[in-house]
């Protein structure tokens, strides 16, 4: 008899892969989210028809109807979450993968080096269940979402995916789902507070930027402009404001109560919400503009809002969770702190501000328009009732131009535009003289190319004036 072949390695044990599954509550979690829909909605048609239910008798069988609707609707999200429960898994090695097997089979696929940020949703709902929403954004390529997980295997499935992005963590090295504080997580570090929301400057914001101005103004001239019938369109027009602050003014207090950023050590975490709590993890080289808005009562109050455009963001704010937003309500000492977070240096309150050429004011109406070139950004301010700033950093600008519309050419200005990706709306230098706007194309050019470190510009003809 012949001696046994030893075994070869291509034959070896196959690595041993963890799969995952979502909470066995993601049920509970669906039925309670669709019960809370049904509520708001279903009782918000009640009260607009209460009038016709004059005897409590009229309410019983409508009572009854919503009580099994919402039964019903509860039931179907409690079977719509067990299915995602028993058909979705996941599973993090060499790539993290997502897979849904129902009626069809999907698997997502997401490479560590294009993961752009991971967030974490937790609806009151969740909150109570101890549970989290991950979302995962992979900027261009859209995002995926993996619903619900526990609070402590959100969190770490978070860091994970953090540090293999960054690089920090080898590959197979995952906290155990089963033993989630004994596996260790050399990555992880603790999270410091940069900045705090003042409560109360919440709420003044959220009442003022609502335009309490503009509905008043456009009551006064319905009255004075239409008589006895302005009368009644401004009253009618009143009650519909007053309606749409009953909705717009909460859903404010509550998306923006409790705003914190938190510098880790994977970029700047945001947390919001009073029901619906988000953290959302933002990486600083992703910021591709700032801009402070101010309405013309926010203005009178001292406060400040802060946005910003991201790089591929693709997930858009469906959940109203406010990723554009940097500070929601501020003073002006806070929004310079804040935007040092992002872009240490750039100091907005100390900007030189250049004014437009007087010529272009025929065609700005009352508004006043300024631009600034700094050391590292180029702004532009345009004030009226409001005020905003738009920033862009000389390293995220990626095209140049120069323009001038039919009317800029019988003024004889022209404009300086720059563009850059996923901003919104892209920034614009706008009547100058057609000689300074070429002078700030080049020089812009000349900036742009050395802060991103690239190789000379070959020189051009100087830039073409396009309509």
């Amino acid at each position: 008899m012949g001696e046994p072949s030893a075994p070869s390695p291509a034959t070896g044990p196959a690595p041993v892969r963890n799969v995952e599954r979502p909470s066995p509550l993601t049920g509970v979690a669906n039925a309670w989210l669709a019960i809370v829909a049904v509520i708001v909605f279903g009782g918000r048609e009640l009260l607009e028809n209460a009038r016709g239910f004059a005897d409590p008798s009229d309410w019983k069988w409508p009572a009854l109807f919503a009580l099994g609707a919402i039964l019903l609707i509860a039931l179907g999200g409690l079977i719509v979450g067990l299915i995602q429960w028993r058909t979705t898994t996941f599973i993090v090695d060499d790539e993290f993968r997502i897979e849904r097997r129902f009626i069809h089979t999907s698997i997502a696929r997401i490479d560590f080096t294009k993961v752009q940020s991971v967030d974490i949703t937790r609806p009151l709902a969740a909150r109570l269940l101890g549970l989290a929403e991950v979302t995962i954004d992979v900027g261009g390529e859209g995002g995926q979402r993996l619903r619900f997980l526990t609070l402590e295997r959100a969190e770490a499935l978070r860091d994970v995916l953090l540090a293999r992005m960054a690089g920090a963590l080898p590959p197979h090295q995952v906290p155990d789902d089963a033993h989630p504080d004994d596996a260790p997580r050399p990555f992880e570090a603790p999270a410091e507070v940069v900045y705090r929301a003042n409560p109360s400057n919440i709420v003044l914001g959220a009442v003022l930027s609502f335009g309490v101005g503009g509905v008043l103004l456009v009551a006064v001239l319905l009255v004075l402009f239409l008589g006895p019938f302005g009368v009644v369109a401004g009253a009618a027009w009143l009650w519909l404001s007053v309606l749409a602050a009953l909705w717009q003014v909460p859903k404010q207090l509550l998306t923006n109560w409790g705003f914190v950023i938190e510098r880790t050590p994977n970029g700047l975490r945001i947390q919001r919400g009073a029901l619906t709590r988000v953290q959302t993890t933002l990486r600083p080289e992703r910021v591709q503009t700032i801009a402070l808005r101010q309405s013309l009562f926010l203005r009178w109050a001292g406060l400040v809002t802060v946005q910003i455009s991201i790089l591929g963001n693709k997930l858009g704010d469906e959940q109203g969770t406010g990723i554009n937003v940097l500070m929601p309500f501020g003073r002006f000492d806070e929004a310079r702190h804040v935007i040092s977070l992002i872009w240490p240096g750039v100091d907005p309150t100390a900007f030189a501000w250049r004014l437009q050429d007087p010529r272009g004011r025929r065609l700005t109406w009352a508004a006043q328009r300024w631009w600034a070139l700094e050391p590292q950004t180029v702004a532009t301010r345009r004030a009226m009732l409001s005020d905003e700033v738009l920033i862009v950093p000389f390293a995220r600008i990626q095209g140049l131009g120069v323009s001038q519309g039919p009317l800029q050419r019988l003024a004889g200005v022209a404009t300086c535009d720059v563009h850059n990706i996923d901003a919104a709306p892209d920034l614009a230098v706008s009547h100058l003289s057609p000689e300074d706007a070429r002078g700030l194309f080049e020089e812009l050019r000349r900036r742009s190319t050395a802060a991103r470190g690239a190789l000379p510009a070959t020189p051009s003809n100087g830039p073409s004036i396009t309509q």
